[in-house]
Parts: C-alpha cells; sequence; structure tokens
C-alpha cells in the first residue's frame, strides 16, 4: 500500500467516503477501495459483509468468510443477507458444515438466509441443518438445498417474521409435510405471504399473496382457497407443450383467480423434440377475463417462431423480433389493465431473445427486445 494512495484518501472526511462506499453497487469495486487504503478498508468492510453472497463458490471461500466472522463478532452482527451454495450431503465435509452454521447463529440481524444446491436441478436434496436459533429480523428463507423435514419445520417455529419462503421441490417425510401443510398460520409463521414450492407442499391455511409452483394438470382448481388473496402467481414447469398447455393454463387461472395482479408461465428446460413455430391469437383469449392483471410473462423453449397466426413465419432476427413484438402488442390490446408484457424464447440454436412491452402511465407505448431470457429479472414474487 502507498503512502501516497493513503494520504490522498485523508482529504476527504471519513463521512464523504463512507456515502461513496454506501452508492457502490459491485462488491469488487468494494473489495477494490479496501487494498486502496486503510480508511476506506475501515469503511468498506463492514458495507462489504452486509450482503454476504457466496452462492456458486468454491468451499474454501465460505471457509475464509467463517473464519473470519468466528474472530470479528462486529463483522458478523453486520451481515443482514446470506447466500450459500453447498456440495450434496454426501459431499459435505460434517466439519464444514458445523463451522457454518455455528458462525450463522452469530449472524444475529439476518434478513434473508438463502442455502442452495451445486446441482439446482436435481432432486437430491438434504436433511435441514439451519440452527434452531431465532433471527428477529429474517423475512425471506430461500433453502431450495434442503428438503422439508421436522428439523425444517422446528427452525421456521422459532422465525415468527418470516414472510417469503422457497422450499426444495421433493425429499422429506410424509408425516413433515402433512404437519406443515395443516399448521395454523396463527401459530406457525404467522407472517408468511408467499411461497415458492411444490403444490404439496402450500400451507392450507395462510392466506397467501404470491405463489410459485408447478402444476401438474391444466386446471388451477387446488389454488382456489387463495382466490381472495392471492395476486402473483408463478408457473414453472420444466417442459410443457405450449400449444395444448397455454390457453387452459391461462382460462383456468382467470376463473380460479380473478385477484391476480402478476401471471408468469415460463418453461425452464428445452423439451426433445423437433423446435416449431409458435403462433397464438389473443381474440378469444382468457387474457382478457382478467380484471385487474397488470403483468404477463410467458417464456418459451424449443420454438423456431414466436407471433401472431398470420405473421410470415422467418428466422431472421429482424422477423422474429417483429413477431414477437406485435404478439405483446396484440395482448396489451386484449387487457386493458396490462401494463407489462414480456415474451421469451429460446430456439434450436439456444440462442434466447426476450420482448419487453411497456404501457405508459399516458397510454404510450414502448417495445424493447433484447438477447437473453432472465425470468429472475420480471419475475415479480420476491420483490
Amino acid at each position: 500500500m502507498s503512502s501516497t494512495a493513503h494520504s490522498s484518501t485523508q482529504r476527504f472526511p471519513n463521512e464523504v467516503l463512507s456515502l461513496i462506499c454506501e452508492d457502490v453497487s459491485s462488491t469488487e469495486t468494494l473489495w477494490a477501495l479496501c487494498r486502496t487504503s486503510r480508511t476506506l478498508f475501515v469503511i468498506a468492510q463492514p458495507i462489504l459483509y452486509r450482503c454476504v453472497k457466496l452462492d456458486g463458490r468454491r468451499m474454501g471461500s465460505v471457509r475464509n468468510w467463517c473464519r473470519t466472522v468466528s474472530k470479528h463478532t462486529h463483522l458478523a452482527e453486520r451481515v443482514r443477507s446470506l447466500e450459500l451454495t453447498l456440495p450434496a450431503l454426501g459431499i459435505l465435509d460434517p466439519q464444514d458444515a458445523q463451522k457454518i452454521f455455528t458462525v450463522m447463529r452469530r449472524c444475529v440481524n439476518l434478513e434473508e438466509i438463502e442455502v442452495a444446491s451445486h446441482s439446482p436441478h436435481s432432486d437430491e436434496g438434504a436433511p435441514c441443518m439451519l440452527p434452531v436459533t431465532p433471527f428477529p429480523r429474517l423475512i425471506k428463507l430461500r433453502t431450495p438445498h434442503f428438503y422439508l423435514d421436522e428439523s425444517f419445520i422446528e427452525f421456521v417455529q422459532s422465525q415468527p417474521t418470516i414472510r417469503t419462503l422457497e422450499l426444495h421441490k421433493s425429499g422429506g417425510s410424509i408425516g413433515a409435510y402433512q404437519q406443515w401443510r395443516s399448521c395454523d398460520a396463527a401459530n406457525l409463521l404467522p407472517q408468511l405471504i408467499a411461497v415458492a414450492g411444490p403444490i404439496h407442499a402450500l400451507p392450507l391455511n395462510h392466506h397467501l399473496e404470491r405463489i410459485e409452483t408447478e402444476p401438474r394438470v391444466n386446471d388451477l382448481g387446488f389454488l382456489a382457497r387463495y382466490s381472495a388473496s392471492l395476486t402473483t402467481l408463478n408457473l414453472v414447469l420444466p417442459q410443457f407443450d405450449v400449444s395444448r398447455v397455454l390457453k387452459p393454463l391461462i382460462r383456468s387461472a382467470a376463473a380460479h383467480l380473478p385477484a391476480l395482479v402478476h401471471l408468469a408461465i415460463v418453461e425452464t428446460r428445452p423439451r426433445d423434440i423437433k423446435p416449431h413455430p409458435f403462433r397464438v391469437s389473443w381474440a378469444y383469449s382468457p387474457v382478457g377475463a382478467f380484471s385487474g392483471l397488470e403483468t404477463f410473462t410467458l417464456m418459451v423453449r424449443s420454438v423456431t417462431f414466436f407471433g401472431l397466426p398470420d405473421a410470415p413465419l422467418t428466422r431472421h432476427p429482424r422477423g422474429m423480433e417483429k413477431g414477437m413484438c406485435d404478439l405483446a402488442l396484440s395482448t396489451l390490446d386484449v387487457c386493458p389493465t396490462l401494463k407489462r408484457v414480456v415474451f421469451g424464447y429460446e430456439d434450436s440454436e439456444k440462442k434466447e431473445r426476450t420482448c419487453t412491452a411497456i404501457r405508459c402511465p399516458d397510454g404510450v407505448i414502448s417495445t424493447k427486445v433484447e438477447d437473453g431470457m432472465n425470468f429472475g429479472a420480471v419475475s415479480m414474487f420476491w420483490v
């Protein structure tokens, strides 16, 4: 560290340097500031530990974080958000697991916890290892790595402030699922309003406002119990035949969930079929049956074209772009309450494109087409 770099920071009051560090959104930039001078290190380090993102990192990085937080209690108290990615149960070193969850107990001000798996598409999970320690500020819990078992229920029983929850797609015991589904909302997670998980993990007695799940059939009648409260619904399927499934799903959602404000239907994996054009007419579409729908998102895979029935088939980028934009505008036309429509597709060459159409307050509509397909960026579930 040069004396010049150190002395240059002294020209500014610490309050100004602190504001600069607070305004930096890049973790890499904050680390660079830490290496610039001792003054910036002291100011930036606590900010770095506020949101700890170890998702996708090797266990060596996780161990380093554990050692640092174990030595410096003040850093543990700074942590508000913790994201971890763990290996499968058979690979995870028991000593590492003990260190991680022992250190987690010291992070008493946690507001968000996410424990993911290195194999996100695997059905293999692990027993819940979260420490049964109250986190008074915890509002968001994402545990796709742990399946729902008695230990998981014991953990959430000590977290009455949780509002948003993501569960593992499979695994766990039948008894635990039965206990979870039939739990009394007044006694277990009384503030819970959003659940992402399989159908059989949706609690029956909570007035859920947001649900992300994988429907097994086109009929969404199983969600009717939430009709008075549900405003956001993400239907996330590994694969589906969009030409057969799309309209029945929308029609069922309109019939059973009239209060919906945000609806998304998403395909996550390509199908092992010959890609085909996707054409749809909204002339008699159930999209128009919603009285308050504001956002509609559709993302599909294994298609060669995306557009209206009378649009000329083409694989030319400009033709594809026009097809998506025309379909998005048509969707806005049939549902006057819609403010945003997002269409995305993956073609036979694994290229992804997304079209976003937005209706501004003054009625002007703008469209934008870009490469890539990022459902997380447009999902209304986690907002």
